[in-house]
């Protein structure tokens, strides 16, 4: 589709209306929608169907399909950007006590990252997840994806 029939296609669509829209018409599946919408959020009604708006959600679109075959590895390395990272606002922070260290799989309200055994552990990212255990809680080097300031 060129980009004047998916202007066509879109008119009038603004913010997570159209991204969500734009995403389904291009591949991306109803999980994929969800992790990127609890994770990175949807833009608000600043994005719209011009040519701004349909080269960022093309670009979304690039993310998230190049995403499916990161491994977590290059997430740490920081090859490949996940599709939810927003880099001007949120990095991992080090959790400060175990209690906020989850207990168990699959971790689903926040992204953490475990340096544990000098291996990176990632959780809540829509990727296999290693079972947690007690040593990895206690002797593990906890950080949670969340706001820098």
């Amino acid at each position: 589709m060129s980009s004047c029939e998916e202007l066509r296609v879109y008119d009038g669509m603004r913010g997570r209306d159209f991204m969500v829209a734009f995403f389904r018409d291009h591949g991306i599946t109803e999980e994929e929608i969800e992790w990127y919408g609890r994770w990175g959020g949807y833009p608000d009604d600043r994005i719209k169907a011009d040519a701004e708006g349909l080269q960022y959600a093309q670009e979304r679109v690039n993310s998230i399909i190049e995403y499916r075959t990161t491994t977590p590895g290059n997430l740490w390395e920081k090859e490949i950007s996940p599709p939810w990272e927003w880099h001007y606002a949120k990095d991992f922070q080090r959790v400060v006590s175990i209690e906020y260290v989850p207990i168990s799989t699959p971790v689903l309200f926040n992204i953490y990252c475990c340096l544990y055994d000098g291996k990176e552990y990632y959780y809540g990212i829509g990727k296999e997840e290693t079972p947690i255990t007690q040593d990895m809680r206690e002797n593990g080097a906890w950080l949670v994806y969340t706001w820098t300031d």
